[in-house]
């Protein structure tokens, strides 16, 4: 088994295929509204559950089969709709193209619009187009991926935009077949969190695109970044596939010497929409984040040169079948991605029984941006098609408000749990995650062992509860996890808790592990929230660098930059360098200069200097030059308790007397038990959270919470009336009360999902209806050539005007042109050197214009 798309389509597709019927789920974390779930109805969906009764394994390889099947045959038909004969090699080049490798065991969702894109295609070429045979190709790509669902439709559009014929009821008929996934998206849309803030970016997506990459194929960010979908990785990094994907690239378009028109304007808009995206990455994380994975315009790019292979002479067959050997070589290997398994272990099966007999949301830990265990990697959580009660875990990509997803970000707090309605936590140990130390002694010894899992009963029954009093927070919602038991409200400014949450930090949104930076003076990319960041303040001068671990006083954190240079306000005397590892460290300033090597402590003396430069080859633990820098939090005037994580300056608004929960250094002497404030800035050290004083709840009409994540499309009603939705603790949905009755929570959304999903198909089945399929005549011959005037546009700019002049007065010939230009990216690719992304477009460039570049 792979982890193909969704573990759930072959663990338990019919389950699955209930819950994609609703536009809810309370069962998931936090509750959430599920993510184009609608689009695994049909075809793929479908498929699964028909094939339910067969071992899984047989009804994957079935599928695959089945995908690479129509991909294959929709090419072959085109081909032979354009006049280029029967082209098998052709044909099995698209269907088993590089971006087809790389996803079709581990992302096949993806993989189908590509195998749909020539039968989209097809039936549109010719005199009169057969509108409804292309209507039904669109009908069947479903849309569990709108955005591939829709690039995968572009070649089709701009055929019949450049033929000028059916463009206006071809789109009417999309939009018809289309509906029953449209609405839903729409629905979705409307009350979905804004995830993609807190995904790839797009810088990312788009660092390896250059037009050698865009050629032959390689476009997606993933393989790069990660070792799961091994075919794609072999394809990005071995030197044979590098030189065999860019010798059928290089094929393709000497192809494209013989076939003209359309096919031209085609390449040009994919290879356009691939540099746009590389050159403008900010507008694929603003108002183009549905296309930031730009990859999924791959067939504009592998459809046009396919046909370039296709129109390739007879006799040169035996080349290109040797290229597209070589080429195609991870479909011989290793095609199924990492961490294939056999199936999920008996005890996840076993543990689920006796979790969903508990009635409770279920905890599971570690926390794993991917499920990845040591027996298979399934990607998605074994326990999501076995669970019927809700269950919560932070993974990579939590579909809940950011509030929310920096609660789970907490320390495990069983009066946390409680606040999320936990009443059970099951811990795996099948992984190379673990829990920490301080998690295990929260939560004590498991009452039950299942295999690799060990279940922890909290209390059974445990969800929502009904709440009388509040306190208000100065914090983020990771605040929570350190508090003890009751209902709050987050604030910014004035609160009766004051917290060093949120920290001002740039977060790495890919990776659970050690994804935050040090405290910083400025906020970078985090999570949003409700309380103000909480930032590092400069005392005693300025250093250069953003990283203040050299100037907090704290030696379990290290700046491991190349240099960095400080100003003190006073002259200093004397510079003191705690280093991480023995090294050196270069000091210099205005007529000074000295390298001194460090074991791990030394001071140097300085001649009265206020400004130095440091360069070194080891981590800095602490630099002592008159430099300081702390977190500094303030305190409104209704304070009543600090929580502090660390090493802190903070302020205290009138002279106070506070319980502290353990000792710790407060203004140079260690303090415990009260200890008594007076007005003004004070600096408390530690390394453990500790907590000062104790605040007193407020009380307030009772709210029901729902320990639900908020959302919009939630409502409430009690005696037929509805209640007034409020935000409680870390994003958790809460109702005001209307006295005593049964309360009803639906999903405002709900109904028109449905109705979107009956009327969408309904719609679909009656615009196949209008269409009739027309006597078939060849369409007429193309030969149109590229605008020249456009082949200035990007790269073009420089390489136009040397192609034309290299083809105009030296001996190079188009073919020899393309190769060569190719050959020279395939030797640079092949040496890997760090810049390369950026360093082969213009030199691609050159082989792409002397095919566009018009004959005469």
């Amino acid at each position: 088994m792979a982890a193909d798309t969704k573990h759930d389509l072959a663990a338990d597709p019919s389950g699955f295929l209930a819950q994609a019927l609703h536009a809810y789920s309370p069962i998931f974390p936090l509750g959430q509204i599920q993510n184009q779930v609608y689009g695994y109805l049909f075809p793929q969906g479908l498929f699964f559950l028909l094939t339910d009764w067969m071992p899984d394994w047989v009804a994957q390889r079935l599928w695959w089969t089945i995908v690479l099947g129509v991909g294959y045959s929709g090419a072959l038909i085109l081909f032979q709709r354009l006049g280029l004969g029967v082209q098998p090699l052709a044909a099995a080049l698209y269907a088993l193209s590089p971006r087809v490798l790389t996803t079709l065991t581990a992302i096949s969702s993806e993989t189908w619009p590509v195998m749909l894109a020539p039968w989209v295609l097809w039936p549109l070429v010719a005199k009169k187009p057969w509108v409804g045979g292309s209507l039904l190709a669109v009908a069947m790509m479903g849309a569990v991926n709108a955005a591939a669902t829709l690039a995968a439709l572009v070649p089709a559009g701009l055929y019949l935009a450049y033929r000028r014929r059916a463009l206006i009821p071809w789109c009417l008929g999309v939009i018809g077949v289309s509906l029953w996934w449209i609405i839903p998206l729409l629905v979705f849309a409307r009350y979905s969190v804004p995830f993609v803030d807190y995904i790839e970016n797009g810088q990312v997506t788009t660092y390896w695109l250059n037009f050698a990459e865009v050629l032959r194929g390689t476009t997606s960010w993933t393989p790069f970044a990660d070792v799961e979908r091994q075919p794609g990785v072999l394809l990005v990094h071995q030197p044979v596939f590098i030189l065999g994907t860019l010798l059928v690239a290089g094929i393709g378009l000497v192809g494209l010497l013989k076939v003209r028109g359309f096919w031209l304007w085609l390449l040009s808009l994919g290879l356009g929409i691939f540099v746009f995206a590389a050159l403008f990455p900010s507008l694929l994380d603003g108002p183009l984040v549905m296309f930031r994975n730009v990859h999924k315009f791959d067939p504009l790019v592998r459809l046009p040169l396919a046909v370039g292979i296709a129109a390739i002479p007879a006799r040169h067959r035996i080349a290109v079948a040797l290229a597209g050997v070589v080429a195609v070589g991870p479909i011989f290997g290793r095609l199924l991605p990492i961490g294939a398994y056999e199936k999920v272990p008996d005890y996840y099966h076993e543990a689920a029984d006796y979790l969903n007999g508990l009635d409770t949301r279920v905890l599971i830990l570690p926390e794993a941006s991917f499920a990845r265990q040591d027996w298979g990697w399934t990607r998605d959580d074994p326990f999501q098609p076995l669970l019927d009660v809700p269950w919560l875990l932070r993974d990579g990509i939590p579909l809940v408000p950011p509030e929310a997803i920096r609660n789970l970000d907490g320390p495990v707090n069983k009066a946390n749990l409680e606040r999320l309605g936990v009443g059970a936590v099951v811990v795996r140990h099948d992984s190379a995650r673990r829990i920490s130390e301080d998690a295990k002694a929260e939560l004590g010894t498991p009452d039950h062992h299942f295999g690799e899992l060990d279940v922890y009963t909290l209390q059974p029954g445990r969800g929502m509860y009904v709440a009388d009093s509040i306190t208000t927070v100065a914090g983020g919602g990771e605040a929570l996890a350190m508090l003890g038991p009751g209902t709050f409200k987050l604030v910014s400014g004035d609160a009766q808790i004051v917290t060093d949450t949120p920290l001002a930090v740039n977060r790495n949104f890919g990776t659970l592990d050690n994804a935050a930076s040090q405290p910083l003076m400025e906020p970078g990319r985090d999570y949003a929230s409700v309380g103000d960041p909480v930032k590092v303040v400069e005392r005693g001068g300025h250093a250069s660098t953003p990283d203040s671990s050299a100037f907090d006083g704290d030696t379990s954190t290290v700046f491991f930059g190349k240099s960095m240079d400080i100003h003190a306000d006073q002259p200093q005397q004397q510079l003191l360098l705690h280093v991480s590892k023995p090294g050196k460290v270069k000091i210099s300033a205005d007529g000074f200069e000295q390298e001194v090597k460090v074991e791990q402590q030394k001071v140097v003396d300085v001649p009265n200097l206020q400004d130095i430069r440091l360069e070194t080859d080891t981590g800095l633990v602490e630099v002592g030059f008159g430099v300081r820098r702390v977190v500094h939090v303030d305190a409104g005037p209704s304070v009543q308790q600090y929580v502090f994580n660390g090493n802190r300056e903070f302020t205290v608004p009138r002279t106070m007397t506070l319980q502290m929960s353990r000792p710790a250094w407060i203004d140079g002497k260690l303090q415990a038990g009260e200890v008594t404030l007076t007005a003004g800035t004070h600096e408390i050290r530690t390394r453990k959270t500790v907590t000062l004083g104790k605040a007193t709840p407020v009380p307030m009409d009772p709210v029901l919470v729902t320990t639900l994540a908020t959302n919009p499309g939630l409502r409430a009603t009690q005696n037929g009336q509805e209640l007034e939705p409020v935000e409680v603790n870390a994003a958790s949905q809460g109702f005001k009360l209307n006295g005593e009755g049964e309360v009803d929570i639906t999903f405002a959304g709900e109904r028109p999902y449905q109705a979107g999903l009956i009327f969408g198909a309904c719609a679909g089945l009656i615009t196949l209806l209008c269409f009739r399929r027309p006597r078939y005549e060849p369409a007429p011959a193309d030969d149109g050539e590229f605008p020249l005037g456009l082949l200035a546009l990007g790269p073009g700019l420089v390489m136009v005007p040397i192609t034309w002049a290299v083809l105009k007065f030296s001996r190079f010939g188009r073919e020899a042109w393309i190769f060569t230009c190719l050959g020279l990216c395939a030797m640079w690719m092949m040496r890997a050197p760090a810049a390369y992304p950026q360093a082969l477009t213009l030199v691609a460039a050159g082989a792409v214009a002397a095919a566009l570049l018009p004959k005469r």
